[in-house]
């Protein structure tokens, strides 16, 4: 498992709250979205690459949808992501309840390709859930720095299993 820290500096003071610290989301590019590949960002707010969702209609994502029960057909993005709220508290600032980070995984896991990478932004480090153990495969765990007064956050990353694994 690989994991180390990102020192991303703090989020941008201007546009939506809660945004992504500074530089994030050029390294989870880097090292996680090979070129041409499908992305799906769930909990996505006014982040604008790939295909994205949110709850809230406000936002400027392509989808407004639950991220615990999506639209798309099983097996079909390389890569999904998501940075749903943190806490009950945090939820409580948006249109929806609490996404429980295994119901996250478990959907996430359902549209995503075999082979494909599953990410989860959190402050949590969150395992697989429960019957999904053999068939996604952590592969990173990042500590994100976003300054040195704000909550450090982990980005969980997972790989789902070949076809032939299964």
């Amino acid at each position: 498992v690989k994991s180390d820290v990102w020192r991303c500096g703090p989020p941008r003071r201007t546009g939506r709250r809660q945004g992504f610290p500074d530089r994030f989301w050029r390294y989870f590019k880097r090292d996680f979205v090979p070129d041409n590949s499908l992305l799906l960002h769930l909990c996505s707010g006014d982040q604008t690459d790939g295909v994205t969702v949110d709850i809230d209609t406000t936002s400027k994502a392509s989808t407004v949808a639950d991220a615990r029960q999506l639209p798309f057909p099983g097996n079909y993005f390389d890569v999904v992501f998501a940075d749903p709220p943190y806490s009950v508290g945090y939820a409580g600032e948006w249109p929806a309840e609490y996404p429980r980070p295994s119901q996250l995984l478990r959907e996430m896991y359902r549209v995503c390709r075999p082979g494909g990478t599953i990410a989860l932004f959190h402050l949590l480090i969150v395992p697989a859930p429960m019957g999904l153990g053999g068939k996604l495969q952590r592969i990173a765990i990042h500590a994100i720095m976003s300054g040195p007064h704000n909550a450090m956050r982990a980005l969980n990353v997972f790989a789902k299993a070949p076809v032939d694994a299964l």
